[in-house]
C-alpha cells in the first residue's frame, strides 16, 4: 500500500517527467527519419543521437528503443547488429511483443545476409 502514497510533489514531478520524455525526443527522432529519407545523414545522425540521449537520461526505456531501432540504418554493419540486440532486449524485458517480433524479423534479416 505504501507504493501508492507519494510525497508532495512527487506526482506533478512524474507526471512533468512523463510529458517531457513523450515530447521532447519525438521531433528529433521524426525529424532524424526523415533527413534519413532524404539521404541528409549527418542530420539524421544528429538528430537520432540528441532523441537516444534524452531517452537514455529519463530513462524512458520504450521509446529509447524506437530510436535505436531508427539509428540501424545508419550505421555499420557490426553496429547495427550491436544496437537491434539492445532495442530487442529493452522490448523483452518491458514486454512490448509487437516490437519483438519486429525486431527479430530484422535480426534474422542481417543474420541471413
Amino acid at each position: 500500500m505504501l507504493q501508492y502514497l507519494h510525497k508532495p510533489g512527487q506526482l506533478a514531478a512524474d507526471r512533468s517527467s512523463h510529458r517531457l520524455a513523450s515530447s521532447i525526443p519525438q521531433p528529433h527522432r521524426v525529424l532524424g527519419q526523415i533527413a534519413g529519407e532524404q539521404s541528409q545523414l549527418d542530420h539524421a545522425v544528429e538528430h537520432l543521437t540528441q532523441s537516444r540521449a534524452i531517452l537514455e537520461e529519463l530513462g524512458s526505456e520504450h521509446e529509447l528503443a524506437l530510436t535505436l531501432v531508427e539509428e540501424v540504418r545508419l550505421l555499420d554493419d557490426d553496429a547495427q547488429r550491436k544496437t537491434l540486440e539492445r532495442a530487442h532486449d529493452i522490448f523483452v524485458r518491458l514486454g512490448a511483443t509487437a516490437e519483438v517480433e519486429g525486431v527479430e524479423k530484422l535480426l534474422d534479416a542481417y543474420t541471413r545476409a
